[in-house]
């Protein structure tokens, strides 16, 4: 699944392909705003219990994911002063230390960029329909509410 949504003021891209900080950061900043902020996960070696893991895997109900990411975008933007905002999360496999979700936001303050970020990250998280699979040395489990 490709999923890729962008304007001038949104940026959503759903991919199996790797992410990258540098192209988000390059287009969010605008000439209006004085602030911008990047979130990135990655994937780190242990889970919340402890144990090594190994990568994770990634799936969305995709019918319903362009949709969820576009009720995200504008709910921040309308909720926040903000020049842009971009949203990115891989799908598929993704291996330690690589990144699997990015939300970027630029502001002409930072405060807003601050705020509109970690709510931007926060929501996504409890309610875009995207299922994570930590694969561990000799089994896998589903993450609910990560």
């Amino acid at each position: 699944m490709e999923l890729e949504k962008k304007n001038d003021k949104e940026w959503i891209l759903v991919t199996k392909n790797e992410l990258s900080t540098s192209h988000l950061s390059d287009w969010v900043v605008l000439p209006s705003c004085g602030a911008f902020v990047i979130f990135g996960g990655t994937v780190r070696n242990t889970s919340k219990d402890d144990e090594e893991v190994f990568k994770l895997n990634y799936e969305a109900y995709e019918s319903y994911l362009g949709q969820k990411l576009d009720l995200l975008s504008e709910s921040i933007s309308q909720k926040y002063e903000l020049g842009r905002i971009g949203i990115h999360h891989r799908l598929g496999e993704v291996n330690l230390g690589e990144i699997s979700v990015l939300v970027a936001v630029s502001s002409p303050h930072r405060e807003e960029s601050f705020l509109a970020a970690k709510d931007a990250i926060d929501t996504l998280k409890e309610t875009i329909p995207i299922w994570k699979e930590e694969c561990f040395k000799d089994r896998s489990d589903w993450v609910i509410g990560s």
